[in-house]
């Protein structure tokens, strides 16, 4: 390829330049010396006119893709220099990738389905998604690639995604045109066995790539809504280049509803013209309504589109079941309502066209948005329920279940391949579990998320599964039975506390659990002050002070939330023999604190106040007061937290009108300097901090119990001083600590 540079002379005499090249490539770095070269060593300009010189890029050269930069460097007789750039671009050939997907339906897949195509040898990555008709084409140079798809395949109705495949090919070779077919029909259904019956709320799908220079793609999806409950992986050979991890999770919990005829009361229908006898009905709960605890039995009617003129005046429909037809004039809270007003047990709306039927109550999020129970039936299986009515007397069996008494948190990934069998056993002996509990005022709604992380893995996005406080259930952590250890997967739990605002929510430790790991765990007790170690550290490294204490915790070792959010207050502040050094909202381990190397004494405040995490806590005053001088290496801080254990129920109560003995412990970090505890005063308070009484303290072998007299009602506010024999000291006013009922 030739370019030609030109020179332009504006003088009266001819000129003569001396010509020089430096080429690079676009990281800066020296490029091969033969890729730029020079027709010419030098050329002479006549005056008043214009002189070109070739310049040559060598296609031919050996190196590296990219952009390249050759700078000519002319230089006059007098010493006058001036400088010419000519670019080029040293590409591959390409070649034309054609990836055609097929859903599971044999159709086209559908519209956005998307498809990988990485470069195991240089990390170069592209990306498509098809549009109509499940093809999409790519320009690819030679190479070796992992050609992966996520193949959606839509319902009957061609509205809502039935399904989602992953596969393809995870190492293939490129060397001319090529169309790559992945066929979502050739797809493995990927299935949690659990102990108990259970169910996903949707699913995490994707795979990890890494090429064979270390660069890699990661690209993990995730659906999150009752009617994704069906996800299928295509195997794979084993790859020989790099490494490949495809991994799938779900959060699996007890079956919402289930529902079925009650064969015996088919009699007037044994050959089954209106379905089988005893066989199941596919309910789905409506999100947002009243959900049936325990079994019922009830007789099906069908109540129309459920105006109010389809009920006026009917007495058959009271403790029945309403069978109601979708009809898009009417609102799905209105029809609910009618049934409702009717006397209906339950209602069931049926679908009014082909496909999955997902109904949604507007408004905040609630588990009792109706007055009965609802659910949304498909419509094939919807008029098999309404020719049965037709038929004569119909009774339909339910179990419901309003709140999973466990939750089994699941990842099956299977580095190197996917499996031909993707099937994941979760078992007692492959689990970790532990018998969780949530704090908080009857009627609330609490939440949860369970983000899993791998080695290559640093961000999560997860969906919020939400239900009443109070709620117990054991907590199953597994990978299965085959593939991926246990303990190579970590967990970070949240909990949010404000159904309106995902904005308040608890952050647990990183954790890692093996197979027989058993425990207890709760959330949103009493006990909210600074985060204390486990979940906050506070250290020095030379004369660097580095503080991480969290504004926020519950009684939960490692939990803390960060306050920020309306009505938020954070003040900290930093003392050095009395003189102020830093101060912020918040002080963390990314702003270290410069001090001075001489001992002194360091006194570190950190002030709350929040109003709509919790009733508790509204208030809290933390000072710590320390010794600390220049040290060799990082050490750990000489702090001193209280940690309570108030004893309350799950509503964060306790009796009132009554003597009350609750625990108290003072914890610090491993190689902190704390002495033998000196001394511990312990106020209490009734009204929010006006007035204080003392408390009575005694000692035990693993902390203190204190003695106080609860009042009738209201809360229960603290203040405590706590020091040791090295000068160590800890004060704190915790108001509202815990409520009395």
């Amino acid at each position: 390829m030739v370019k030609q540079a030109g020179f332009v002379n504006t003088t009266d005499a001819p000129i003569t330049l001396a010509l020089t090249l430096t080429a690079t490539g676009e990281n800066g770095a020296a490029a091969p010396a033969d890729m730029f070269t020079l027709g010419a060593t030098s050329v002479t300009v006549p005056a008043g006119a214009r002189a070109e010189v070739p310049v040559t890029f060598n296609v031919g050269v050996s190196a590296p893709r990219g952009d390249y930069t050759a700078v000519i460097t002319a230089t006059a007789g007098n010493g006058t220099t001036v400088q010419v750039t000519v670019g080029a671009t040293k590409t591959m050939p390409t070649h034309k990738l054609t990836v055609n997907l097929i859903g599971r339906d044999g159709a086209p897949a559908a519209p956005n389905s998307e498809i990988d195509v990485f470069d195991l040898d240089t990390g170069s990555y592209f990306n498509a998604f098809t549009v109509h008709d499940g093809i999409a084409t790519l320009a690819v140079p030679s190479g070796r690639y992992s050609v992966m798809a996520f193949i959606d395949t839509l319902d009957a109705g061609g509205y809502h995604l039935s399904d989602e495949t992953m596969g393809g090919s995870p190492e293939m070779a490129i060397t001319g045109d090529v169309t790559v077919t992945i066929d979502a029909r050739q797809g493995q259904e990927v299935r949690f066995e659990t102990p108990e019956e259970s169910e996903p709320i949707g699913y995490k799908l994707g795979y990890m790539r890494q090429a064979s220079n270390g660069l890699a793609i990661i690209n993990i999806q995730g659906k999150g809504t009752q009617i994704w409950d069906h996800v299928y992986v295509i195997p794979t050979a084993p790859v020989t280049v790099g490494y490949f991890e495809p991994i799938i999770s779900e959060r699996r919990y007890a079956p919402v509803i289930r529902a079925s005829f009650d064969a015996r009361e088919d009699r007037d229908d044994r050959d089954g013209r209106h379905g089988r006898p005893g066989a199941s009905i596919p309910l789905e709960p409506v999100v947002n309504a009243l959900r049936l605890d325990g079994h019922r039995k009830l007789t099906a009617v069908a109540i129309g589109a459920g105006r109010p003129e389809d009920v006026a005046g009917r007495r058959d429909i009271a403790g029945k079941l309403a069978v109601i037809t979708r009809d898009r004039d009417l609102k799905y809270a209105d029809q609910i309502a009618t049934a409702a007003s009717a006397g209906a047990a339950a209602a069931v709306i049926v679908n009014d066209m082909p496909g999955a039927f997902l109904a949604v109550l507007p408004g905040p999020i609630s588990l009792t948005g109706t007055a009965i129970p609802a659910y949304t039936l498909n419509q094939d299986d919807g008029r098999t329920l309404l020719d049965r009515i037709a038929a004569g007397r119909t009774v339909i069996n339910l179990h419901g279940v309003a709140v999973s008494p466990f939750v089994y948190n699941a990842v099956y990934a299977t580095p190197g391949q996917i499996l031909a069998s993707p099937v994941v056993k979760v078992t007692r002996d492959n689990s970790a579990i532990f018998d969780t509990v949530y704090h908080g005022a009857k009627g609330t709604l609490v939440g949860d998320t369970q983000p899993w992380y791998r080695w290559y893995t640093n961000i999560s996005a997860n969906i919020v599964n939400w239900f009443p406080a109070q709620t117990r259930r054991q907590e199953w952590y597994s990978t299965g039975n085959v593939g991926l250890p246990l303990r190579d997967v970590t967990w970070m739990q949240k909990a949010f506390v404000v159904s309106t605002n995902i904005f308040y929510n608890y952050t647990d430790s990183l954790r890692v659990y093996n197979p027989g790991d058993r425990g207890t765990e709760t959330w949103l007790g009493a006990g909210s002050g600074p985060a204390s170690p486990g979940a906050a550290y506070a250290t020095r490294d030379g004369d660097t002070l580095t503080l991480n204490i969290q504004d926020f915790s519950d009684s939960g070792e490692g939990h803390v939330g960060f306050l920020g959010a309306r009505g938020d207050s954070v003040s900290t502040k930093v003392y050095r023999n009395g003189q102020q050094i830093a101060q912020g909202t918040r002080i963390l381990s990314n702003s270290p604190i410069a001090t001075t190397p001489e001992e002194a004494i360091y006194r570190v405040t950190l002030d709350t106040k929040q109003a709509y995490w919790s009733p508790l806590a509204t208030s809290v005053s933390t000072a710590w007061t320390f010794k600390s001088a220049r040290t060799d290496s990082r050490q750990a801080l000489s702090l001193l937290w209280p940690r309570y254990d108030f004893g309350t129920d799950r509503a964060n109560t306790v009796r009132g009108d009554r003597t009350h003995h609750f625990g108290l412990d003072l914890v610090s970090q491993a190689g902190a300097n704390i002495g033998n505890m000196r001394g511990v005063e312990i106020s209490v308070s009734d009204d929010d901090g006006a007035t204080w009484r003392p408390a009575t303290i005694k000692a035990k072998q693993d902390g203190y119990t204190v003695k106080v007299t609860n009042p009738d009602t209201g809360f229960v506010s603290l203040r405590i001083k706590a020091w040791d024999a090295n000068g160590n000291q800890v004060d704190q006013t915790l108001i509202r600590a815990y409520a009395v009922r």
